[in-house]
């Protein structure tokens, strides 16, 4: 599969698309300066070969080019073992998620493929990774001093219920009567 991303070329050069590996016999496709990415759409070959053969007869102005995209394809309708595009083609899963559409219609690209938005790299619920991680630890730190502050203010609630005989009470030990004994003076 052939798609052309961007296709500017001048009246004076062609370029010839050959459904094969060489650039001889009929040519599939000449593309010249009166078509354009629009006007050509996907190119699709037969063979697992493609010749490009790229002719010109001058210097056109600058500015003047074009970017392919080429793709190697499976069109099965029942077994892939790679990615599934929503027009049902078949391509590798390496092909996923790189900014390149091989599709045609873009779904390699998107959430279909599990695609991250390049704006989401890095980040972590729209946070930077570094902003996630000190919003955690400060979070972490608030619920503490919370929980501790409320530990102490229970304990200090149970304090002030008790009475105040059971705040300085001396211990109930058994009272021993205390012996005198006496000894004889010298």
């Amino acid at each position: 599969m052939l798609r052309f991303e961007d296709l500017k070329l001048g009246c004076n050069d062609h370029l010839f698309i050959y459904d094969g590996a060489h650039a001889y016999g009929s040519y599939k496709v000449d593309l010249s300066c009166h078509k354009n990415e629009h006007h050509v759409g996907t190119i699709y070959t037969r063979t697992n070969f493609v010749t490009l053969k790229y002719v010109t007869y001058g210097w056109d102005h600058t500015g003047n080019g074009f970017k392919l995209v080429l793709t190697a394809f499976k069109d099965t309708p029942l077994e892939c073992r790679g990615f599934r595009c929503q027009n049902n083609l078949c391509i590798h899963n390496d092909l996923t998620c790189d900014q390149v559409n091989h599709c045609g219609d873009n779904s390699d690209e998107s959430s279909h493929a599990f695609c991250l938005d390049a704006d989401m790299m890095g980040k972590i619920l729209g946070v930077t990774v570094g902003a996630f991680i000190v919003i955690v630890v400060i979070t972490f730190i608030a619920c503490f001093v919370c929980a501790s502050g409320v530990a102490i203010l229970v304990y200090k609630h149970q304090r002030r219920r008790m009475p105040p005989s059971h705040l300085n009470a001396a211990p109930n030990y058994p009272c021993k009567k205390p012996v005198l004994i006496f000894s004889p003076c010298l």
